[in-house]
């Protein structure tokens, strides 16, 4: 009598959809049925700079969960983050996943000193080390609020200019759609 090894097919992660944040805790859900829910699984985090993490796996009735923080931007093909998942042994169908990560924290804005109501405002955003992402400019004032998104694109340096009729604040952050 021979025992039959399950079925790797029948464990999958659906990847990560959404770019994570550095510093962010990123939760990895892999699902298993049949019998493979009684196997063992391996998940890796390795960094663009080739830093590997081996994450702790939690058994939960059919899944797996492990998480990781990553600590370095991965955008581009060549240099994303990846997620290396493995059923006793092999990796499952897909694995290694592909995970984008950005830094907020790396957005730069500059040229705005001294603005004088009625006068236009000139500013930069250079965003080129932050990786890719979401952006968000609010422009407001008591009465008007002015959005300015970028979606989904490498963010390098941006020249924005608003003329407002009253006084202003500004924030910039990051979003994810």
């Amino acid at each position: 009598m021979s025992l039959r090894p399950p079925d790797i097919g029948l464990v999958s992660f659906s990847g990560l959809t959404e770019p994570c944040s550095v510093g962010s805790i990123v939760e990895v859900v892999i699902n298993a049925h049949g019998d493979c829910a009684a196997g063992s699984v391996q998940v890796d985090a390795v960094s663009p700079s080739g830093r590997a993490q081996q994450c702790v796996v939690t058994k939960r009735a059919n899944s797996y969960t492990a998480s990781f923080t990553p600590q370095q931007v991965g955008e581009f093909v060549f240099c994303l983050w990846k997620i290396g998942i493995l059923y006793e042994g092999e990796h499952i169908r897909g694995s290694p996943f592909s995970c984008q990560v950005f830094d907020a924290g790396l957005v730069q804005v500059y040229g705005l000193d001294v603005g004088l109501v009625g006068q236009e405002l000139r500013f930069n955003v250079n965003a080129s080390e932050a990786g890719r992402g979401n952006l968000e400019v609010l422009i407001f004032t008591r009465y008007l609020l002015i959005i300015a998104r970028f979606f989904l694109c490498v963010l390098e340096k941006l020249k924005l200019q608003s003329n407002p009729s009253d006084s202003v604040n500004l924030i910039l952050r990051s979003v994810l759609v």
